[in-house]
């Protein structure tokens, strides 16, 4: 492992035990523990929305870089397509379609206005399917998608901290920004003064950043420019919606939390409704890589990549670099990772979900549960 990435673990280690401490606190309300699965559908209906903002504000974009932004729609959908087609099988079966066109019209550099027209307000009325506007409209809610839009991938601060390398996550970045400040908008309005006026400072600290949704032609900023004020300004939502949006505090309870949640995951696979199960995976793969996957490297490389190939055993989970638990790169030989993804891979998905789920509560044990 590179020094630079075991510094950066340290880091993450040294701010989860500071924002610790602000737990004293004792927020009732914990989103992202308690509604796992409602955020991460909801991140994953907002992602939709951001890339149909990056396709109408620059029509007839082929970079392929881009293309891979739109392209993803597909995969946004897979993150709530199950509960949307139980729930309303004719909508699914439409706004999956009206992706697909919105996908196959940019790539083909026709004019799809009409189709981001048509899947957008498809997407909305998803939105109020696949999760109730009674939660949509609390606090909590709110500040848990802020905080994704915020820290998450891709999102403000790290579209920012990609610009060199991938443009269009920099586009991704700005298009959330505007997001952000709309939610803010509303989260703002039931804070006290002082917090609405450092909000808003957060704010105009990061705008200058994303002058527009245009990608840099050679990015000369420093990439973590956006992170401090894009952490601070989620520690002040925190106390404006009075819930907890790290949910990294606590790794071995994060990692329990994980396991639990994947156990019933499994019998809907054994069940053979796997697009439902797919589900709850993507939404455990999204918290254990955001808040526990360095760190599992760092301490148990072996576990991390197991828990790794089974998530992508699973789910499409983001490939990268170096082959660590969808961290940065636990080492391995070619060969060697090789023979772990076929064993993986030859698992049923049930399987490999009991298999995950042994896997995190190991990850909590070495993480001090």
């Amino acid at each position: 492992m590179r020094a630079h990435s075991i510094t950066a673990v340290a880091a993450v280690s040294l701010l989860a035990l500071s924002c610790a401490s602000a737990s004293a606190q004792d927020y009732t309300d914990r989103p992202f523990i308690d509604a796992t699965l409602v955020q991460s559908q909801a991140r994953a209906l907002e992602l939709a929305d951001l890339r149909l903002t990056l396709a109408e504000t620059f029509p007839g974009e082929t970079d392929d870089d881009f293309l891979e932004q739109i392209e993803s729609l597909q995969g946004d959908f897979a993150r709530f397509g199950g509960t949307l087609a139980a729930a309303d099988a004719d909508l699914a079966q439409s706004l999956e379609a009206a992706l697909q066109d919105v996908a196959e019209a940019v790539e083909s550099g026709e004019d799809a206005a009409e189709d981001i027209a048509e899947a957008r307000t498809l997407l909305g009325e998803a939105y109020d399917v696949v999760i109730d506007p009674a939660i949509q409209d609390t606090a909590a809610f709110k500040g848990a998608v802020l905080t994704d839009l915020l820290l998450g991938e891709p999102g403000v601060a790290e579209g920012y901290e990609e610009a060199g390398e991938e443009p269009w996550a920099f586009s991704m970045g700005w298009a959330a920004l505007q997001r952000v400040k709309e939610l803010w908008g509303e989260v703002s309005a039931q804070a006290d003064e002082t917090h609405r006026s450092d909000g808003d400072e957060m704010i105009a600290t990061i705008d200058p950043l994303f002058p527009n949704g245009e990608p840099p032609e050679r990015f000369v900023g420093n990439p973590e420019e956006a992170e401090a004020s894009a952490q601070r300004f989620v520690g002040i939502i925190e106390t404006v919606v009075s819930a907890d949006l790290y949910p990294g505090r606590d790794h071995a309870a994060l990692a329990a939390h994980l396991a639990e949640l994947t156990t019933p995951a499994c019998e809907v696979y054994a069940s053979g409704d796997e697009v439902v199960a797919d589900e709850t995976i993507y939404a455990v793969a999204g918290l254990y890589t955001d808040n526990l996957a360095e760190l599992t490297n760092l301490f148990a490389p072996e576990t991390a990549e197991e828990v790794s190939d089974l998530l992508a055993s699973l789910v499409e989970v983001e490939d990268e670099d170096e082959g660590g638990a969808a961290g940065e790169g636990a080492e391995q030989s070619d060969e060697t990772a090789g023979d772990d993804d076929d064993d993986a891979a030859s698992l049923a998905p049930a399987e490999s979900c009991e298999a995950l789920a042994e896997q995190l509560r190991q990850v909590g044990m070495i993480l001090g549960g």
